[in-house]
């Protein structure tokens, strides 16, 4: 009998923990629910713990200058780990755009976007020389994936047009020597930084810092650390010498003529061969006018200039 109610009482907390169970995966994937997108994230991520021990991800979104609203992507995304990172930084405000050329990781990424209710997260399918990316991107990370760029000048020049002014580019990506044939670098799966920064100056990026990198101990990988970003507009030229750019609120002020010195004698030579007439409007110029005896009336000023 005291048997029979140990086996009874043991089946009841079975059927206690297995409704728990199921609870949690419709809350997940129906997103319904207020926490369920973080308890989503949060259980997609315990695989990713030992990365985070060695990949840094708050580091590397901060590079990128990633914050709620954020705009970003994710170039060479694999099975989401930084598009997920980065989506619970930018929330639901904001749009995190996973990019591959392999369609089986994007539906995995999707099926994982789906089942947490991350609406932020967009999957995109890219092309060898075309990403496909939106405009006016506040940030673009590659990880581990730039070595594997065969048309490169087409997708950095890509890169660049999505940005907006301002706009940061972080490449993290495997450190070797230099000195190889540039297809050589796709077999070797790693890089080195002189030839990405060559080519991002290229397309003209600005080189902004090189940071602590990482070593990846699953495949003893030493991994540079770039941040790059697409400068701001030029100021703009100025139309034939006529306009000036002056800050908002400034007052102008009007600047002194000024005239080379000339004799007195030239000055009267001068005076007695202008034109007496009406000023010449538009020009500046203003004849001068005979000057009046001293005692004389205006009248009589008037009589004897007419003789």
């Amino acid at each position: 009998m005291r048997r029979t109610s140990q086996i009874v009482r043991c089946l009841d907390r079975t059927r206690r923990v297995l409704a728990l169970v199921f609870a949690a995966i419709i809350l997940a994937s129906s997103g319904a629910a207020p926490g369920a997108a973080a308890a989503g994230l949060a259980q997609g991520r315990d695989s990713d713990a030992r990365r985070d021990e060695w990949q840094r991800p708050t580091d590397v979104l901060d590079a990128l200058g990633a914050q709620p609203g954020s705009r970003i992507a994710d170039i060479g995304a694999g099975r989401g780990y930084f598009t997920f990172t980065l989506a619970s930084r930018v929330g639901p405000e904001g749009h995190v755009y996973a990019v591959d050329v392999n369609q089986s990781v994007l539906d995995e990424i999707g099926a994982r976007a789906d089942r947490a209710g991350v609406s932020q997260v967009r999957a995109i399918l890219g092309a060898p020389a075309d990403p496909h990316l939106p405009d006016g991107l506040d940030a673009i990370l590659v990880v581990d994936a730039y070595h594997e760029f065969r048309e490169y000048d087409a997708m950095l020049a890509k890169m660049f047009r999505a940005l907006r002014p301002g706009g940061r580019l972080v490449i993290i990506d495997g450190e070797t020597s230099d000195g190889r044939e540039r297809d050589a670098y796709h077999s070797l799966h790693r890089i080195p930084e002189s030839v990405v920064r060559a080519e991002a100056d290229r397309h003209g990026f600005r080189f902004v810092e090189r940071r602590e990198g990482f070593t990846n101990p699953d495949r003893r990988k030493e991994m540079y650390f770039l941040v790059f970003e697409r400068p701001g507009h030029a100021l703009p030229r100025l139309s034939q010498g006529r306009t000036s750019v002056r800050p908002a609120g400034a007052i102008e002020k009007p600047r002194p003529a000024t005239k080379a010195p000339i004799s007195g004698q030239a000055a009267q030579s001068a005076a007695s061969a202008a034109p007496v007439g009406p000023s010449s409007r538009g020009t500046g110029f203003r004849p001068a006018l005979r000057p009046r005896a001293p005692g004389r009336s205006r009248e009589a000023a008037r009589r004897a200039a007419s003789r």
